[in-house]
């Protein structure tokens, strides 16, 4: 694909009304059902406009560290990347920096995690080599949209950076597409047709049945074990069963094992009750 440069400074509220009219980078993993962060339904209420998009500490740290990410990995690699909001056709991808390195064209990602290097983000593309699936979706669809040769997806964490190259793939490029048509032609409203609304019913009054059942098992269950008064009872249905424990020794707290009495270093005794319902003869 070629690209277009949409004039817009990602974070503004320009950028994020544009964001609402084409299909972002940022939203496939959602929109294909692989992001840990976000499901289907819930994108379509922030895309409808039913739902805020919370900004919480990680994102704000990730947005707070990215230039400074990008410019220790430039100067890692000797190249300068610039950010851009690139668009083609009803995708569009707002990139963490691109270049053209001769006739090649070259995609960067930065990702800055709360748990830095060593964390889970990091030790992945440390030990595979590769973003986990849900950001190479992203990556991929940024590859799509500017028709790059390749991506680096890069890792910051603790003053360094790791990072990985990621080649475009035909496959996954379809897989976006077919999953952006899939996501438009979806019915995410709530559903108010009667056999839905009777299955709730059901539902809930099962679901009440069962809290009250469990009270009343709990309630007749105290009952038994205070007609007991602590002691073994059997009756002729039930068998209420008393075991006393002795407290488990603390061995750290003995000085010496050799002559001493170990009973003085146990936990209290503990006390525990069952109920077995007894087999017919």
């Amino acid at each position: 694909m070629s690209f277009q440069v949409v004039d817009l400074e990602q974070g503004s509220q320009e950028w994020l009304d544009f964001r609402l009219t084409k299909r972002p980078a940022s939203e496939t993993p959602a929109v294909l059902g692989i992001s840990p962060y976000m499901s289907a339904r819930n994108l379509f209420l922030v895309r409808s406009g039913i739902k805020k998009v919370y900004v919480h500490k990680a994102m704000q740290r990730g947005h707070d560290l990215e230039a400074f990410a990008r410019g220790l990995f430039c100067k890692q690699i000797g190249m300068v990347f610039t950010p851009l909001v690139a668009v083609s056709g009803e995708y569009m991808a707002s990139l963490d920096g691109h270049l053209y390195a001769g006739s090649r064209s070259i995609v960067l990602e930065i990702k800055c995690p709360a748990d830095g290097k060593g964390g889970g983000l990091w030790e992945f593309v440390e030990t595979r080599n590769a973003p986990p699936p849900h950001h190479m979706m992203q990556v991929q669809h940024q590859l799509m949209v500017t028709g790059a040769d390749m991506a680096y997806f890069v890792v910051y964490g603790g003053g360094e950076v790791i990072f990985c190259v990621v080649e475009p793939d035909a496959k996954s490029f379809e897989e976006i597409e077919r999953g952006w048509e899939a996501f438009e032609a979806a019915d995410f409203s709530p559903r108010h047709d009667e056999t839905w609304c009777c299955a709730e019913d059901a539902y809930l009054e099962a679901l009440a049945a069962s809290k009250e059942a469990d009270a009343a098992l709990e309630a007749a269950r105290a009952r038994l074990i205070d007609l007991a008064q602590g002691s073994t009872t059997e009756g002729t249905r039930l068998k209420l069963t008393v075991t006393a424990r002795a407290g488990s020794v603390e061995y750290s707290n003995i000085p010496e094992l050799s002559g001493v009495n170990l009973d003085a270093y146990r936990k209290p005794a503990t006390t525990t009750t069952t109920i077995a319902v007894k087999k017919r003869a």
